[in-house]
């Protein structure tokens, strides 16, 4: 046999598909997607597995598969070691990790031979280093700690040089920490009261960590907010913080539903922001107090830990918040602004630009508001589905996009023009008609604007307005 990059015939399969997706398939198949007994009982054998006869002859064939598969291919057993197996140790992964770590600037000539020193052991993972250095990159409320009382923050931590044991006094270095400084505001001394290794849900005291492990660092609760760096001397420059892929693009706001509850939600809002690394909250100059979350499922389980954990108490919640912004432009101004963004990962970057509305969607958006308010109505509650209208409004308004010209019908001033006057003159309102009843301003409102929109772009393409005439017999 030969393995090759490509085949001549075309009828070779690629390794992987042959030795791993076809194994997992044909175990599948015999189980799941074309159950057989007999088949399946073979190759249970063949791959000497120990799977009980009740469960194979389970009549929820997903639950027979997954204990053959649970036997054959266990996931905690085949994720650890591939864990082993690729990922490279804290040692040879730490000089690439330093690279994005430390600071590129030439150090204080103050402290620089100190800090050199300091930041060489970063690379080498020295676990024996004069200086400990490690960087809490997230706070965490452990399920321990919440049985009835007030959550308490444990500090998920990586070590980076030296050892970091109980009772340690370290600093708590900001990133604004100038190590130059001999009293820099952004050092805060703290003690390490406990540490313990996470085993996953399971977490096992212990007496001391060293450099390259990962453990959870308790009694820095009042001094770490999101994350921070530890160091057993000032005279060390704080390491770069945690990027995170997603930013908070879904904001909503609470309050309790008792009014005199508002206190506990401050707190727990204040708890919540520390706890989530990749959550905001605010206070708005309107008073209402928002959640910003990474999106919609982030958001659930920020407020289901607000009411549970946090805050401990019911909560009203609003419709997600939309920022509307407007702007002037000039008359003869076709695009406003040009905004440029990237991505978190800095692999996209895009450009945004806002348009003025054609006109042609300005007159449609008018005529359909009716409509439009029963879809928008409908579209936020799953009471049930739009109907044809609905489904033909909203087709319309897209083509309207579609073909919409964004040079078409510049701004205009609000004031009538004398056509309009005139226009309006032919044609008496609904009002001296008849009297209307109470809402019905806002119609006739509507349907002038509808008029006079009307009238211009008629006139403009040359058509007769209401009353046989055209604009040009009217300025004439």
């Amino acid at each position: 046999k030969k393995v090759g990059r490509s085949s001549e015939d075309g009828k070779l399969k690629p390794m992987f598909v042959q030795f791993v997706l076809e194994q997992v398939w044909n175990v599948a198949g015999a189980f799941l997607m074309d159950p057989d007994a007999e088949k399946g009982a073979k190759i249970v054998a063949a791959l000497q597995l120990s799977v009980p006869d009740r469960e194979l002859r389970n009549t929820n064939r997903s639950e027979a598969l997954r204990s053959v598969l649970s036997r054959w291919l266990p996931l905690a057993a085949a994720v650890l070691s591939m864990v082993v197996e690729q990922l490279p140790s804290p040692a040879a992964a730490q000089p690439e990790r330093m690279c994005r770590l430390l600071q590129t600037a030439a150090p204080p000539d103050a402290v620089a031979d100190e800090i050199n020193a300091l930041e060489e052991s970063l690379r080498t993972c020295d676990p024996d280093a004069a200086t400990t250095v490690a960087f809490v990159s997230k706070m965490f409320a452990p399920e321990t700690s919440l049985a009835g009382r007030e959550p308490s923050f444990i500090g998920f931590t990586r070590v980076f040089a030296g050892t970091l044991r109980v009772g340690d006094v370290i600093q708590v270095l900001g990133p604004r920490h100038d190590p130059s400084v001999a009293d820099s505001p952004h050092a805060r001394p703290a003690t390490v009261s406990a540490l313990h290794l996470m085993m996953g849900r399971d977490m096992v005291p212990v007496a001391s960590v060293p450099a390259g492990c990962v453990c959870g660092v308790a009694g820095l609760e009042q001094q770490v907010l999101k994350y921070a760096t530890l160091s057993s001397t000032r005279s060390c420059r704080p390491l770069s913080f945690m990027t995170f892929q997603a930013f908070p693009i879904v904001r909503v706001a609470v309050e309790p539903s008792i009014l005199g509850e508002l206190p506990q939600l401050i707190r727990g809002l204040e708890l919540l922001n520390q706890a989530d690394p990749c959550v905001h909250t605010m206070l708005q100059e309107s008073g209402e107090h928002v959640i910003m979350a990474a999106g919609e499922m982030h958001l659930e389980r920020c407020l289901k830990d607000l009411r549970e954990i946090f805050a401990r108490i019911s909560i009203e919640v609003s419709l997600p918040l939309v920022q509307f912004k407007e702007t002037l432009a000039s008359s003869g101004e076709l695009y406003v602004k040009s905004v440029k963004a990237s991505t978190a990962n800095r692999l996209c970057e895009f450009t945004v630009r806002a348009v003025r509305l054609p006109g042609c969607i300005r007159r449609r958006i008018v005529k359909e508001e009716d409509t439009l308010r029963d879809a928008h109505s409908v579209l936020s509650t799953t009471a049930g589905e739009p109907s044809p209208a609905v489904h033909a409004s909203l087709e319309g308004i897209r083509e309207a996009f579609r073909d919409a010209d964004p040079r078409e019908n510049p701004p205009r001033d609000d004031k009538p023009t004398r056509e309009d006057k005139s226009t309006r003159e032919d044609k008496p309102s609904a009002r001296e008609d008849k009297p209307t009843r109470e809402g019905s301003s806002t119609r006739d409102d509507r349907a002038r604007v509808l008029e006079r929109e009307g009238s211009e772009a008629a006139s403009e393409n040359g058509s007769t307005l209401e009353g046989g005439s055209t604009r040009g017999d009217k300025v004439g």
